[in-house]
């Protein structure tokens, strides 16, 4: 489950650098501290078929949360990296 999670925390990072080289820190920064509070909302979550299921979900949902955060300021100021 939290194998796709090595793809959103290298994009995350990605992301933050570019903001960071157009002076955007705020936003960015919010990523970690986003993350954390998915993983804690997601391990209060029904337990899933197996024990800790639900905190892998959490890192999984945290990641997308940081991505989004860093991702949303770049497409304001119209600096969206092409794939």
């Amino acid at each position: 489950i939290m194998f796709c999670y090595l793809f959103l925390v290298t994009t995350y990072a990605f992301y933050m650098g570019v903001c960071n080289a157009h002076k955007i820190f705020f936003w960015p920064a919010l990523g970690p501290a986003f993350f954390n509070l998915m993983a804690i909302i997601c391990a209060f979550l029904p337990q899933f078929s197996q024990y800790g299921d639900q905190l892998a979900v959490g890192v999984v949902v945290g990641g997308c949360v940081q991505v989004l955060l860093a991702l949303l300021p770049l497409q304001r100021i119209s600096v969206l990296p092409l794939w």
